[in-house]
């Protein structure tokens, strides 16, 4: 999140309604660099994620959604650089770069459309009607919700004038909400894939490489965490940044920014090197579960000895399976419904 001009080294710059923007927030070369190369990161991993997932065919709303953030990222970038080549901006000469909504609103859009990829990635390893399907598309839609929330708010608290938010004051309490509300998103997208996956019997492996990737949002909630705290402890003045309080924060603001992308396309990466260097065949292994046109989804109906539903992931060998999958149309999902006395096959034709 951009500095803010009430995120001053005194309590009486939110009083004032202060005539610069962005003057204590001057980056050295290093951490110009150090951010450039975050960002870089976040570009190449979407764009590789988007390639591979192109190539094979298996493009899907997850995807398509990682290239909104993918061209705002790039801009979010060159304010950054226009920012470390301005120290300060007067009022007379602001433009919508140096708005406080514009950038606020790249930063909202990078990291909640970053957050409902991630959800809906979830929801496409499970075939539709599954409870976990319609959790995971719950969770995108109130990502959607909170996001949709955060931006009127900030747009109808922060509008002073004629101008696009320049003044702070305002924005105090839009700000507090809306940082929280981005906390909340966070803790949720950490706890939802452990509560999801932990009961899913897969290969050790494999079971661990699927916690592992889709619980990354961990390091997302650290950096969600640092930055509440600097930005509640900056407005209630509970402690001193000194002048370096501006910099600080709107660091902390494009490491949240990046992290979001890179965990996000995480899911993909690590996948396909997984696939890459794993040794030898395993009778065992299964195909990302991620993928869900090389899926098959087989669940066990609890016998009387079996209280827990069993979900194991699958490869799919079926000649008819490959060619359906390389069409452009809608893709295939294949799943097995086993019981005591009876076990029926089916496929359905699963659109993404």
């Amino acid at each position: 999140m951009p500095q803010q001009p009430w995120m001053g080294t005194s309590r009486q710059r939110v009083k004032s309604a202060p005539s610069l923007t962005f003057t204590d927030c001057t980056f050295s070369p290093i951490n110009l660099v150090f951010l450039t190369v975050l960002h870089s990161v976040a570009l190449l991993s979407t764009i590789f994620r988007v390639a591979q997932r192109w190539s094979a065919s298996r493009l899907w709303w997850d995807d398509f959604l990682l290239l909104l953030p993918l061209g705002l990222d790039a801009t979010y970038l060159a304010s950054l650089w226009v920012l470390y080549h301005r120290s300060f901006v007067y009022d007379s000469d602001k433009g919508i770069i140096d708005s406080f909504w514009f950038t606020t609103l790249l930063w909202f859009l990078i990291i909640w459309s970053c957050r409902t990829s991630l959800a809906l990635s979830m929801a496409r390893i499970f075939p539709p009607g599954h409870h976990s399907r319609r959790a995971s598309l719950t969770l995108a839609s109130y990502l959607v919700l909170t996001f949709t929330v955060c931006v009127v708010a900030l747009s109808v608290a922060c509008r002073t004038g004629n101008k696009l938010m320049f003044q702070g004051e305002s924005c105090i309490k839009a700000a507090v909400m809306s940082t929280s509300l981005d906390l909340s998103g966070d803790t949720l997208l950490t706890l939802f894939p452990l509560i999801t996956f932990w009961r899913v019997r897969l290969p050790q492996t494999q079971r661990c490489l699927i916690l592992i990737t889709f619980s990354a949002s961990f390091t997302t909630l650290i950096a969600s965490i640092t930055f509440c705290v600097l930005l509640y402890g900056s407005i209630k003045g509970n402690f001193n940044l000194g002048s370096s309080d501006g910099f600080i924060i709107t660091m902390t603001a494009h490491i949240e920014a990046t992290t979001s992308m890179i965990v996000c396309n995480l899911v993909v990466v690590a996948a396909f090197f997984y696939r890459i260097f794993r040794r030898g065949p395993d009778p065992e292994a299964v195909e990302e579960s991620t993928e869900k046109s090389e899926e098959t989804l087989n669940t066990h109906l609890p016998r009387s000895d079996e209280p827990n539903t069993r979900i194991e992931f699958t490869e799919i060998s079926d000649p008819t399976w490959t060619s359906l999958e390389q069409r452009s149309g809608p893709s295939s999902g294949t799943f097995e419904v086993a019981s005591d006395r009876h076990q029926t096959n089916f496929r359905s034709i699963v659109e993404r």
